[in-house]
């Protein structure tokens, strides 16, 4: 079995109250499209990455069982696709995903976090099925990956975005 990646982006987060109850819900961008990501440095190679438009198609066509987790860490559970408290699409821009938060002291501090401004980026866990190096994508001796296909694990909220 491949590796699990995770590829984190600096998009700003949107904490919205939802009904009456006054719960919250996070949205957030987990991946855009076609945006070079900061260098990345695993298993011994440099390189760049793109994720295309499609990646995650089959993902969510086959309704992968995602998690939302805080930094990536499973003991942080804040929604699940399962359950339908986590919610997933794919727009023009890229891997759009809404979580109820769960009232919990992992909930409540993430959403005290954001509200602070101290938490604005999210990511993604998956594994690679298909990819591509294209010669032609060589930026000052870098290669780049292009990402077209994936298994989905998990959508976080991070401390500390990479793109």
């Amino acid at each position: 079995m491949a590796d699990i990646e995770r590829r984190q982006l600096n998009e700003g987060l949107e904490l919205r109250a939802k009904g009456e109850t006054g719960g919250r819900t996070l949205v957030g961008y987990a991946a855009v499209f076609d945006s070079k990501s900061e260098v990345i440095r695993e298993r011994g190679i440099t390189f760049r990455e793109v994720i295309r438009p499609g990646a995650f198609d089959r993902a969510l066509k086959e309704d992968h069982d995602v998690r939302a987790l805080l930094n990536h860490d499973s003991s942080h559970l804040l929604g699940r696709t399962k359950s339908g408290t986590l919610r997933l699409s794919v727009d023009e821009k890229g891997l759009r995903y809404e979580v109820d938060l769960p009232d919990t002291t992992v909930g409540r501090d993430l959403s005290e976090s954001i509200k602070r401004g101290d938490i604005t980026g999210s990511s993604f866990g998956f594994r690679t099925i298909a990819d591509e190096w294209p010669k032609e994508s060589r930026v000052d001796g870098m290669a780049t990956r292009e990402i077209l296909d994936l298994e989905l694990l998990d959508v976080s909220p991070v401390t500390y975005p990479a793109y």
